[in-house]
């Protein structure tokens, strides 16, 4: 899953018209991988900016994204299973 990651407060500088919709302060991307024996999940934050960093600068836990969001992107989880995949940011068990 991926989204904007937007702001409570828009100031007009961040809008694209005075009226309009706002710019979105970065954006989040969400993975899940419960197939076989090494489960997994893993989840990214990006400003919405230019960049030369590696992806792993940008590796955050499930947790985190859904704590800035308000939403439960797995809510079928246990509770076993969401403290085990979503409290993770290990970018290494993904090479």
């Amino acid at each position: 899953m991926a989204g904007p990651l937007l702001r409570k407060r828009v100031p007009r500088s961040a809008r694209l018209k005075e009226d309009g919709p706002s710019i979105p302060k970065g954006f989040f991307k969400v993975i899940l991988d419960r197939e076989g024996q090494d489960q997994k999940g893993i989840a990214f934050i990006f400003d919405n900016e230019s960049t030369e960093a590696s992806l792993g600068e940008f590796v955050t836990s499930i947790d985190r994204v859904e704590a800035y969001t308000g939403l439960d992107f797995f809510p079928n989880l246990s509770p076993e299973e969401a403290k085990r995949l979503e409290g993770r940011a290990d970018i290494d068990r993904w090479r």
